[in-house]
C-alpha cells in the first residue's frame, strides 16, 4: 500500500493547458482536488451550490472559483432555478459525464493501492444486484483489456516536430501492470 504525502501548501500550481501531452492538459483540470471533489457530487445528481459545499467542505469562496474554472472548461453548466430567482443548478455537461469512468477508476485505485483491501469507506456497486463493480478499460477495436495490450506513446496528427522528436525517442511498448 503506498504512503500518503502531505502536500507543500506554499507550492504554486503550473498551467499544463498548452502542453501537447494529453495527460498533462487533462491534469490542467483534473488535478486539482476540489475539481474532482465537485464533478464526483455533480455527477452523483447533487445541483445545488449549498448542497456541493456541505458534501465536500469546500470553502465558499473556493466553491464558487471551481465552479468558474470548471464552467471556463465546458465541464458545468449553471442554470438558474427560475425567473429572478438568486439561486443556481450546476449541471455537469456532456464531457464532465464522460469522467464518470475515470473518476471510479481512481477511486477505485485508491481503495487497492491507498486504502486496502476490507478497509474500504467507500465502494462502487452495481445498482441493479448491489454487488461491488469490477472495473476494466478496454480497447474497444480488441475487446482487450488494457492490461493485456501492449501500449506505446505515438505522435498524433498536429503535433509538433519537438513533440513528435520526443515521442520517437522511446520507441519501445510502456511497461505492463506489475504482477
Amino acid at each position: 500500500m503506498l504512503a500518503a504525502a502531505s502536500a507543500n501548501q506554499g507550492m504554486r500550481r503550473t498551467s499544463f493547458r498548452d502542453r501537447e501531452c494529453p495527460i498533462a492538459r487533462a491534469a490542467d483540470i483534473l488535478g486539482h482536488g476540489w475539481h474532482l471533489l465537485v464533478l464526483r457530487e455533480l455527477l452523483r445528481g447533487v445541483r445545488g451550490y449549498v448542497d456541493i459545499q456541505l458534501r465536500t467542505a469546500i470553502p465558499p469562496r473556493t466553491l464558487s472559483r471551481c465552479f468558474d474554472e470548471l464552467g471556463a472548461f465546458g465541464l458545468v453548466e449553471r442554470r438558474s432555478r427560475g425567473e429572478g430567482a438568486r439561486r443556481y443548478d450546476y449541471l455537469p455537461t456532456p464531457a464532465a459525464r464522460a469522467l464518470l469512468p475515470i473518476l471510479v477508476a481512481m477511486g477505485m485505485w485508491a481503495n487497492h493501492w491507498l486504502v486496502g483491501a476490507g478497509e474500504e469507506r467507500m465502494v462502487f456497486v452495481n445498482t441493479e444486484d448491489e454487488c461491488p463493480v469490477e472495473q476494466v478499460l478496454v480497447d474497444r477495436r480488441t475487446g482487450r483489456p488494457l492490461d493485456d495490450l501492449s501500449l506505446a506513446l505515438r505522435p498524433g496528427p498536429r503535433a509538433s516536430d519537438a513533440f513528435r522528436a520526443l515521442l520517437e525517442q522511446d520507441r519501445e511498448a510502456l511497461p505492463g501492470p506489475p504482477s
